[in-house]
């Protein structure tokens, strides 16, 4: 007889690991069951979601040690609930067979962003239409999330144009250029190089729509491609694409404002506000963002002081429905208005996504109408 004394609960848990790789796992593959389980300490958790299923989950008290979970609660696999009980922690799971995982630190996402560097985790990339982690992305992206354009007190989508590495916006300051690219192509009359899209819908031929200024307030997350997208995204794509993402509905109240004020007629004043109407079923999200700048330059010829000045008005609303487990839906309007130097232009697009929810990914638009 062989004893073997195992000092460390990391010891304990890689041993563990590898008798279960080592042995060919008899357990049929996995159907969903009913799951519950309430946020509370992240050790407490696994063990009652190890009794639920009979997963075998390994983890050392020093991981789990000062961690809450999230609620789990629904029908689903073993693997779908262990991915969303760890959402938030920093831990993810490596799954051992069918019926087993240990519990690791998940590798942080680093993000260059021109000028700094975000640091993050559970970064989810959704603009090559299908959920993935950033350390799985094979394309070249900056992904920008709404707390860090909140941290950086970026206004509208130039200001990250100007400070992503291989985006410029242009020598007039009101185009796109990525890798040397323009957005409008090499030439007059050419066709778009560059996909916009904002929720999931497709602005690039939009006409005027594709050349408005978008603010920043209230998003979730911009991504940039940079480099050719046509695959996935048409040949509108050539150079790249731009994907901008508003913050869906959730259900719990929140809400949130800004102010600023300059000299003149220069200021900007911003809410947000997301209202649970029906308990875990239907929530109302609305955000408004104005921005007002007076321009230094007066036009003597014309006898117009207003040369300079600009306006940027942004409204969007979403409706969020999820009438069954499975099932979550979310309908979208944005309404953007901006005027320079006395012209205006003007746009609105309505989005529509509906998706079979999946626990442990965060599911990519499956349809998107004008």
């Amino acid at each position: 007889m062989i004893r073997l004394r195992l000092k460390t609960a990391a010891s304990r848990v890689a041993v563990m690991a590898a008798l279960m790789a080592a042995v060919p796992s008899l357990a049929l593959p996995q159907s969903a069951v009913q799951v519950d389980v309430p946020a509370q300490p992240l050790s407490a958790a696994i063990a009652e979601l190890g009794r639920e299923t009979g997963f075998q989950i390994g983890i050392t008290s020093a991981l789990s040690a000062g961690k809450q979970s999230t609620t789990v609660r629904g029908v689903m696999t073993p693997r779908q609930a262990l991915d969303v009980l760890l959402q938030g922690t920093g831990l993810k799971a490596d799954f051992l067979g069918a019926d087993g995982a240990t519990i690791s630190q998940a590798v942080s996402s680093q993000l260059a962003t021109g000028d700094d560097e975000l640091i993050g985790e559970d970064i989810i990339v959704q603009g090559e239409l299908q959920a993935r982690s950033l350390q799985d992305t094979q394309t070249s992206v900056i992904v920008i999330t709404g707390e860090e354009l909140e941290r950086r007190s970026d206004k509208d989508i130039y200001d990250i144009y100007q400070r992503t590495a291989g985006v410029t916006p242009g020598t007039n300051g009101r185009d796109l250029v990525i890798r040397g690219i323009q957005r409008n192509g090499l030439g007059f009359g050419g066709g778009a190089t560059i996909s916009t899209r904002i929720d999931g819908a497709d602005v690039s031929s939009a006409g005027r729509f594709r050349n408005l200024d978008f603010s920043t307030w209230d998003l979730e997350q911009v991504e940039i491609f940079r480099g050719p997208q046509s695959t996935q995204s048409g040949r509108n794509a050539l150079a790249g694409v731009v994907d901008i993402r508003s913050k869906d509905p959730v259900f719990d109240f929140e809400a949130k404002a800004r102010a600023e004020f300059g000299s003149g007629p220069t200021g900007a004043a911003a809410f947000a506000v997301n209202v649970p109407i029906v308990e875990d079923t239907l929530a109302l999200r609305v955000s408004v963002d104005r921005d007002q700048s007076a321009g230094f330059i007066e036009n003597t010829t014309r006898q117009s002081d207003n040369y300079g000045d600009s306006e940027l008005t942004t409204l969007r609303g979403s409706v969020r429905f999820d009438p069954f487990d499975t099932l979550s839906t979310v309908l979208k309007y944005t309404y953007v208005r901006e005027e320079r130097g006395g012209e205006s232009l003007d746009g609105a697009r309505f989005q529509i996504r509906g998706s079979a929810r999946r626990p442990s990914a965060t599911s990519a638009p499956a349809k998107a109408t004008p």
